[in-house]
């Protein structure tokens, strides 16, 4: 898991240790997933105009949460 900042946005990136098929990545994204964790996040990220990033990284599958820092 890491954290950072990038564009206005604060990002937690989570390695998924094991291959999600590309062809799920879209699927995810909307939220239209049989497991219960990812649907919960897809919400909160959409519900707080945050978005959610799918990519592989070898064998791995690399999901980062981007949400939109506060502003006063």
């Amino acid at each position: 898991m890491r954290c950072f900042r990038e564009e206005g946005m604060a990002c937690v990136t989570v390695t998924n240790t094991g291959p999600i098929p590309t062809d799920q990545f879209e699927r995810i994204k909307k939220g239209e997933v049989r497991g219960r964790g990812l649907n919960i996040v897809t919400r909160f990220a959409q519900t707080n105009h945050g978005k959610i990033e799918i990519d592989r990284s070898g064998d791995d599958t690399v999901i980062t949460l981007k949400l939109p820092l506060h502003r006063q």
